[in-house]
């Protein structure tokens, strides 16, 4: 069975140190890893977005045809086959055919899983993420004011954009 490998070091014989590393000796045989969510992010605008997840092969077997799945604010899981193939330590982006709605003006809580029979390390098969969503009653509105004379703003006329439309 592997083990753990760790940098250790002295620092001018005052300083000691330690770093854990990873898995020392040969990798399993069967391992797959999520290595996170990196879409949909935080922004002003979601609607219906992508959800996509990195899954990295850390084991020797190529996988194929695995299951991966992700869910939001613990709704239902919405699973699919992951159909292409990975070889070892073989990384992809994978975006799931069903979108998710993001559109409303809350906060969300997004989790997903990848899913291999007799995974050897199942701790590394989970990610999750916030999303923040836009704070309701916030106006998103820019002022310009102009200035016929340089010096200032002498009371000029102000216009007033909302979301592109001049009010």
């Amino acid at each position: 069975a592997p083990g753990w490998w760790t940098l250790l070091g002295i620092i001018q014989n005052e300083t000691i140190f330690g770093v854990e590393g990873g898995i020392a000796g040969p990798p399993p045989d069967l391992d797959l890893a999520l290595t996170g969510i990196p879409e949909p992010n935080s922004g002003y605008g979601l609607g219906i977005e992508n959800i996509v997840i990195g899954v990295k092969n850390q084991g020797t077997i190529t996988q194929s045809n695995f299951e991966a799945r992700y869910r939001v604010n613990g709704d239902a899981w919405v699973t699919e086959i992951i159909a292409d193939s990975l070889e070892l330590d073989e990384l992809i982006d994978y975006t799931f055919n069903e979108p998710y709605d993001f559109s409303e003006p809350i906060d969300y809580f997004i989790e997903a899983e990848v899913m291999l029979e007799g995974d050897e390390f199942p701790e590394n098969n989970y990610a999750d993420k916030y999303i923040m969503g836009p704070t309701p009653g916030l106006c998103y509105y820019s002022i310009t004011m102009w200035d016929d004379y340089g010096d200032g703003w002498n009371g000029g006329f102000v216009q007033i954009f909302g979301d592109g439309v001049e009010y």
